[in-house]
């Protein structure tokens, strides 16, 4: 007679032995009805009937239940169940909550009794502050994801407006998306009304980054001095001068640029005149010859390295295209680390789409000093609209006449990316 059965477990006791025999029919299934349980439960929701607690949020009462807040949340079980905490004996227990969460509370605590949640782009940060709050992480979960999404370029108004929760909430994932739609899409927030009224924390956080997309770094200076000279912060002028001029590269601008620099309202001004000449000082060190400038001083500081800026584009490739071959550019002058108006370099670029896309980047003919050059290329995808939705980044390398630099890319949105644009930013120093 064969035995239908799932375990045999050997158990010792006392110094003899017994053997246990556990069967399982093989035809057994586990059904469940989910949906008409939750359904069930969802019924009570702010329903008074079998409700053993009142909440009080602002000016609304809600008729709840000790039990499922305590499944739904450890903060309320704590609140309800802990003996040192006497919450659990009253009828009614009043919530201080901000006013965007006083919004949503009603959302927020219909998911305890449907595990279901309506998010918006005009609720989530409520929803997301009550699920921390509350150490709820399955919404608090349902959240990010949904203000991850949101946040990609180029829907960089709602970056903007996320940007600070999720770095005050320490929530890694929504926070580096909305800092990349917010680099990505910089030279259009320099350009926009709300530049002027940018908090200052903001401001410096992205002037200190080198993933801004601009058109060069005359333009970020532009942007500073006029945030700076604002009508509504003049008072704090040198304040915000001292956080802000040393993160601006100054050392990436050209010499002409430098020299116009120096004729400013603010250099002229006895406020931030001193500092900002001590930064064009130092820029100007930066442009020396390369061997009095590696003299002078190490400049391996973030504050000489260059941003992707878009006046480094070498060739734009419309995607439709489906094969590129020997397309020779022109580039912006290599022999220094900061590009000029004079040519000195052409890059042959090859593309070729396979599984991913392969670019082969050759470097025909350069002036660079001992036969070589430090680069560093970044390809920039755009959509249609001519949105940036995507930037790859390599190392920097040097690279010798007559080499090529090869690229693997995969596009994370082949069907939205329209063109892509190959960038190949001179670097001092390799390090």
């Amino acid at each position: 007679m064969a035995l239908d059965w799932m375990a045999l477990d050997w158990m010792d006791s006392g110094g003899g032995s017994c053997t246990s025999l556990t069967t399982v029919p093989s035809d057994v299934s586990i059904m469940s009805d989910e949906a008409n349980f939750i359904q069930d439960v969802s019924k009570f929701y702010n329903v008074e009937d079998l409700s053993d607690i009142t909440l009080v949020v602002g000016s609304t009462r809600y008729f709840a239940h000790k039990f499922v807040l305590a499944k739904s949340s450890d903060v309320f079980r704590t609140m309800l169940y802990e003996k040192d905490w006497s919450l659990g004996l009253k009828a009614e227990m009043e919530l201080e909550e901000l006013p965007e969460c006083q919004l949503v509370f009603d959302t927020f605590l219909c998911y305890f009794y449907t595990a279901k949640v309506s998010i918006t782009t005009s609720t989530a940060v409520g929803i997301l502050c009550l699920a921390d709050k509350y150490n709820v992480m399955t919404l608090k979960e349902l959240c990010t994801q949904y203000m991850t999404l949101k946040s990609r370029s180029p829907q960089v108004g709602n970056a903007l407006k996320w940007y600070s929760w999720a770095k005050l909430l320490h929530i890694e994932p929504l926070q580096r998306q909305c800092y990349r739609s917010i680099a990505w899409n910089y030279m259009d927030i320099m350009a926009s009304p709300e530049w002027d009224t940018m908090d200052l924390e903001i401001v410096m956080d992205f002037l200190q980054s080198s993933e801004l997309i601009v058109s060069n770094e005359l333009a970020v200076w532009d942007a500073v001095r006029l945030w700076l000279t604002h009508e509504s912060r003049v008072h704090q002028l040198r304040e915000n001068a001292d956080r802000l001029l040393p993160l601006v590269r100054f050392p990436q601008m050209q010499i002409l640029q430098l020299h116009q620099l120096e004729k400013t309202e603010l250099a002229d001004g006895p406020q931030c005149g001193d500092i900002l000449h001590r930064l064009l000082a130092t820029a100007c060190r930066f442009q020396a010859p390369r061997p009095v400038r590696e003299q002078l001083a190490a400049f391996n500081d973030p504050f000489y390295e260059p941003r992707d800026y878009t006046d480094l584009i070498v060739d734009s490739i419309r995607i439709q295209n489906s094969f590129r071959f020997g397309i020779q550019v022109d580039l912006k002058k290599f022999c220094d680390p900061v590009p000029s108006k004079a040519h000195g370099t052409d890059w042959k670029v090859t593309c070729r789409p396979l599984a991913y896309w392969s670019l082969e980047m050759h470097c025909h003919e350069t002036m660079p000093v001992n036969n070589e050059t430090h680069v560093q290329p970044t390809i920039i995808m755009y959509n249609e609209d001519d949105n940036v939705i995507q930037v790859h980044r390599e190392e920097k390398r040097e690279c010798l006449r007559g080499s090529t630099i090869t690229i693997q890319i995969t596009m994370d949105y082949p069907d939205l990316t329209k063109t892509m644009s190959v960038l190949i930013k001179p670097v001092a120093t390799i390090t």
